[in-house]
């Protein structure tokens, strides 16, 4: 199989909270340095329209392996307390999607990537470091679900 830089990566958290709590803490990406520990910056460069969709939100993350990622999200769909959807770019070229759901008290996010590689570091080392970015992408996406889940606790 060529390994060309693609990635398809899912998560999905399960928080126990009703799907409005999660939903107001994960539309507010200006918030999510108060309980995402990855996250060093997040900036809003277009606003959008009331929504939010049209937004355009540049991050910078720090990996658990101290490389920094940098990429900008556009809000392309937004279903508001179901699901969000934004066009990637940056050190990462491509898509993702929050999508939530709620049973029994538990709010299930299920976060899916669709990204290529675009730092000329990470392209070349991709062929034997694959099992490390994807480790490292999981690792990440567990501190936010940790975060998360505490963060609507505290704010319940």
């Amino acid at each position: 199989m060529k390994n060309d830089g693609a990635y398809s990566l899912e998560s999905r958290w399960r928080i126990a909270a009703d799907r409005a709590a999660v939903w107001a803490a994960v539309s507010d990406a200006a918030a999510w340095s108060a309980w995402w520990p990855a996250l060093l910056q997040a900036r809003e460069l277009e606003a959008g329209d009331a929504d939010g969709r049209g937004a355009y939100w540049r991050f910078t993350w720090r990996s658990r392996l101290l490389y920094r990622l940098r990429f900008g999200v556009k809000i392309t769909r937004l279903d508001h307390l179901e699901r969000m959807e934004g066009r990637i770019d940056g050190d990462l070229n491509g898509f993702g999607a929050w999508t939530f759901s709620e049973a029994g008290g538990v709010c299930t996010v299920l976060h899916s990537w669709q990204v290529q590689l675009n730092k000329g570091w990470m392209r070349a080392l991709d062929p034997l470091a694959r099992p490390v970015f994807e480790w490292n992408h999981h690792a990440v996406m567990r501190q936010g679900e940790r975060g998360l889940s505490d963060y609507v606790r505290r704010a319940g």
